[in-house]
């Protein structure tokens, strides 16, 4: 791997952070009814959060696999 592209993943596994497994590991006991409950001052519920860190993880994933596919 170039320095350039490892430059890259290295910065992309950083962007992936880990909301979703802080989120999963917080929320694991919640039941269906409090993951649909307004969360904090968000605004939004907790289910919604999960979705949005769940996307963001598939996102980086995509990226990832597109970086190993254009391995020119």
């Amino acid at each position: 791997m170039t320095d350039v592209r490892k430059t890259i993943y290295c910065a992309l596994q950083m962007y992936r952070g880990d909301n979703l497994a802080r989120a999963r590991h917080a929320w694991k006991s919640c039941t269906p009814a409090q993951m649909q409950e307004t969360y904090g001052h968000s605004g939004r519920t907790r289910a919604a959060i999960l979705a949005d860190y769940e996307q963001h993880e598939a996102d980086i994933d995509a990226a990832l696999r597109w970086l190993e596919a254009h391995n020119d």
